[in-house]
């Protein structure tokens, strides 16, 4: 086997052990994992046809996956990620074209140079706090695509899957030109359909606002969680957008808010959580983790 299937194939399994975290995470429903999975079946089979369906729905995945009552994730990562792990499953061409060549050696030499990055920015972030890196590290391991980070993995790994979708792109136009236009034409559609779909949630049409939506949302995903009216959830987290989302999902529910600002200290925070007697959801990005209270 030569090198570039084994690089193919490695890059293959990192991307399906990202979709696996959302794929078996049963707080996400049904239709959009399997989706997800029939999608990288596609792709491995029809990596052209998967790259335009891919170029129509991609942008819009987060948005009706939340429609379909699914917590907040990366829902276009996802979708890419699924396309990327077929695509490098395909066979590779037996003979590459010149842009191919000409790209695959830059693509290779930027992707080292980025995990390099990640990887002595999370030796300097073990240095400096052994215990909060290896917390990280299990939020990663368990909630990839829905989790906070600052370790630069998400934002490295998104750089990589843009540079991995271009090498995909010129892989698969360079014998096929007629694929070009319509990757045109189907981000052309796309891009229609976020224009009309923009408008008719400004007029409020089809679809509650943004707001009621993602409380909603976050309700059905707390009462999946264990969280029933008369609780108390105590939502940790900084000054942002998502706790208004969170008030109202708490409230909507029937339970009772406890805000509990994350520049509090560990005992200041704790000491609150055990008080109220609260259900602790830490909320930071799009990352929404619920546990029991503490043990008084």
């Amino acid at each position: 086997m030569s090198l570039q299937r084994i690089a193919r194939f490695a890059l293959a399994a990192l991307a399906i052990l990202a979709l696996s975290v959302l794929v078996r995470n049963e707080h996400f429903p049904l239709t959009f994992r399997a989706g997800l999975v029939a999608f990288a079946v596609l792709s491995a089979m029809r990596p052209a046809d998967a790259l335009l369906a891919a170029a129509v729905a991609g942008p819009f995945s987060g948005l009706l996956a939340e429609m379909l009552g699914s917590p907040p994730f990366r829902g276009y990562e996802s979708v890419m990620l699924a396309f990327l792990a077929g695509w490098l499953l395909h066979a590779p061409p037996v003979h590459r074209g010149a842009a191919s060549r000409r790209v695959l050696l830059p693509a290779t030499l930027m992707m080292a140079l980025i995990v390099a990055s990640v990887i002595m920015l999370g030796l300097q972030l073990h240095a400096a706090d052994a215990a909060f890196f290896w917390k990280t590290a299990a939020g990663l391991r368990d909630a990839y695509l829905w989790t906070a980070d600052v370790t630069g993995v998400v934002e490295g790994a998104n750089i990589i899957i843009g540079i991995l979708v271009l090498v995909a792109v010129v892989e698969l136009t360079e014998h096929d030109s007629g694929l070009v236009f319509s990757l045109i034409k189907m981000m052309a559609v796309a891009a229609a359909f976020a224009t009309a779909l923009s408008l008719l949630l400004a007029a409020g049409i089809g679809t509650p606002s943004t707001l009621a939506r993602q409380a909603a949302t976050l309700s059905r995903w707390l009462v999946r969680a264990g969280i029933a009216p008369g609780d108390r959830v105590a939502i940790f987290s900084p000054n942002r957008g998502e706790m208004l989302v969170a008030e109202f999902a708490v409230m909507g529910m029937g339970a009772t808010y406890v805000p509990i600002f994350a520049g509090y200290a560990a005992e200041q925070a704790t000491a609150l959580v055990k008080e109220t007697a609260s259900r602790l959801a830490s909320l930071y990005k799009a990352s929404t983790i619920v546990s029991p209270p503490p043990e008084a």
